[in-house]
């Protein structure tokens, strides 16, 4: 092999090496597939219009070693992803003695992230330990529907 061809080849493996590196050093986080919220994934729920379309969803983390409970409130292209529209997540600390699957209707504590928002709504803690939750969202898309979910007490303990 002739020295002109190695020197290019050796250009050419000198430059793909770098932009591997910077492909390495520049992509995305592992939190950021928990949309900025600490802990583990722990349920999801849809966000659906009263004509049952799913606008977005509900992501909830629990963080074991601080005991906050997380929430992110994400839309899809029904929501209008990508588009400023109104989009909220709110988390409720529901007050001792609630039980599972009932009304949380004593709150000790809640968190909410509510406006316009392209893509979602939060990451929003609240720390909750020995305690059920309420999560609730809105989203409404471009053309002037609204979904909305809205959970009994879940998680609790």
């Amino acid at each position: 092999m002739n020295s002109s061809i190695r020197n290019r080849l050796a250009s050419m493996l000198a430059i793909s090496t770098a932009l591997i590196g910077y492909g390495l050093a520049t992509a995305p986080s592992a939190s950021a597939a928990n949309y900025g919220c600490a802990g583990s994934s722990i349920d999801s729920f849809a966000v659906k219009s009263q004509q049952g379309t799913t606008f977005g969803h509900i992501y909830l983390y629990f963080d074991s070693s601080t005991k906050k409970n997380c929430a992110v409130t994400v839309k899809n292209d029904a929501g209008s992803y990508g588009t400023v529209t109104y989009t909220s997540i709110q988390i409720w600390k529901c007050s001792a003695g609630t039980r599972a699957g009932s009304d949380c209707s004593n709150i000790d504590s809640d968190v909410k992230d509510a406006g316009d928002y392209k893509y979602q709504a939060g990451p929003k803690s609240l720390a909750a330990g020995g305690h059920c939750i309420e999560v609730d969202a809105t989203i409404n898309n471009k053309n002037g529907y609204t979904a909305q979910y809205f959970s009994k007490a879940i998680h609790c303990g």
